[in-house]
């Protein structure tokens, strides 16, 4: 019995991994469990841009497409003519998703905010086909993302909107800060991080491990 518990928390202290970790979240965005349903009208808020953290330590198997891989401040911030820039295959990466999507009234609603990751920005997927071709791959199994038209977000290929959505990445490739302009289709932003490192074993974890071999050598004093 205490060769199973040791075993465990051995296993545990070896293979257990991690999400890469939001530092901060600023203005209108807020972090929340992913729901079973996103499709356009299916969560809406018009004050709040939702953030869901989705897959981790991904290996990708092929290069995957995204539309921006640098720092840089992106205005317009283009949907369907984007480059796709591809990330290189055997690169472990977390995926995150941004969801902006208002209760229509005719109005435009604007949106500004931040976000802070504990490992770099590696691409950012804005147009529509490339968020539905990577929710197979990047989405939480199990939710309903939808295909709507225009679930990327405008920019270049919508010149009349007057608040354009834009998007600044840090220099250090750590912090994204989205300005979204909503007046119908929601927006989604899909973000590709570097995957975080296997981390190392927690002190709880060790004072337990410790304890166990002390107790197991005792018993073993008292036998022999």
């Amino acid at each position: 019995m205490k060769k199973s518990i040791l075993m465990m928390l051995l296993s545990v202290a070896v293979f257990s991994t991690a999400h890469a970790g939001v530092i901060t979240t600023n203005g209108t965005i807020t972090q929340s469990a992913i729901p079973a349903d996103l499709r356009n009208g299916a969560l809406s808020s018009d004050t709040t841009i939702f953030l869901f953290a989705e897959q981790s330590n991904v290996t990708l198997a092929n290069p995957l497409n995204v539309n921006f891989a640098s720092a840089g401040f992106y205005t317009p911030a283009v949907t369907n003519s984007a480059a796709s820039i591809p990330l290189a295959a055997g690169t472990s990466v977390d995926s995150y998703l941004f969801h902006a999507d208002i209760n229509f009234t005719g109005t435009q609603i604007s949106f500004l905010g931040s976000v802070t990751f504990d490992t770099d920005i590696l691409g950012i997927i804005t147009s529509t086909g490339d968020l539905i071709s990577t929710d197979s791959l990047l989405g939480m199994v199990g939710t309903n993302y939808g295909s709507v038209a225009g679930r990327g977000i405008e920019g270049q290929d919508f010149p009349t909107i007057a608040a354009q959505d834009q998007i600044l990445v840090s220099a250090d490739l750590r912090t994204i800060t989205l300005a979204l302009g909503l007046g119908g289709a929601l927006d989604n932003i899909r973000v590709v991080v570097a995957a975080s490192a296997v981390p190392e074993p927690s002190t709880y974890v060790l004072f337990l491990l410790g304890g166990l071999m002390l107790f197991s050598l005792k018993k073993l004093r008292k036998t022999s």
